[in-house]
């Protein structure tokens, strides 16, 4: 997982690298998906920075898609200049429904993320393509206090199903500090189509757990709209 998204992230910094913006380089934005957190992105940050790359590391909420999809959106209109923005897992289904008319958003990127269609929504893609194994490692739902519940992975389940490519140490450092997410976000359609073309460029995890790759936008099976994207798989889990 931290390989796959240092890798993706540099080469969605890149596609900007033979344009006129070169000589101002992108705001790269990144944007988490479930059960993680904004540090989950820190060795992909760093090496950025490291590469002059000015970054913004954005909290996702994982409050449901249209509000989370809105909050990265005032995120992005708060930034001056041209911006990639990244989305990891859920993050892809966030970063597809931000508005991108009036923004400096220039490019897409899609890190083993979901790419639903407008009117889809995350649970229709898993109904669509059944397998992934986060059913049965999801720790007992937590009550809140406007009655709503949130999920977590259970810790003990977390290094297998959601970190399995860094040490157990790590895994189990990310497993405490994960990010709760709403029961229920995954059942919210997308809403909003894309104010104005933009590239795509895909990376995808073959062996990931959390959703099969078959709702990434470069897998082969994926609908053709999905896939229009560039691609590259990365062997890792």
């Amino acid at each position: 997982m931290k390989r796959l998204l240092a890798a993706s992230a540099a080469m969605a910094a890149l596609l900007l690298g033979g344009s006129a913006l070169a000589a101002s380089k992108p705001t790269v934005v990144l944007v988490h998906g479930a059960f993680a957190e904004s540090a989950s992105w820190d060795g992909v940050a760093a090496k950025l920075l490291k590469e002059g790359y000015p970054v913004v590391a954005v909290a996702n909420p994982l409050r449901g898609l249209k509000y989370d999809s809105d909050y990265v959106s005032e995120v992005v209109k708060s930034i001056k200049g041209p911006i990639v923005l990244v989305g990891h897992s859920y993050g892809g289904s966030v970063i597809s429904d931000v508005a991108i008319r009036d923004t400096g958003i220039k490019s897409l990127v899609f890190v083993s993320g979901l790419a639903p269609e407008k009117g889809e929504s995350v649970s229709e893609l898993g109904k669509k393509f059944p397998g992934s194994t986060l059913g049965g490692t999801l720790a007992p739902p937590v009550l809140q206090p406007d009655g709503k519940h949130d999920l977590y992975i259970d810790q003990s389940k977390f290094w297998k199903q959601f970190a399995a490519d860094v040490p157990k140490d790590k895994a189990a450092l990310m497993g405490a500090e994960q990010r709760r997410s709403l029961q229920k976000p995954s059942r919210s359609p997308r809403q909003n189509p894309h104010g104005s073309p933009c590239p795509r460029t895909s990376s995808t995890v073959p062996r990931t757990r959390t959703f099969l790759p078959h709702c990434m936008p470069s897998w082969p099976s994926a609908p053709t709209r999905r896939k229009r994207s560039r691609s590259r798989d990365r062997p890792t889990s």
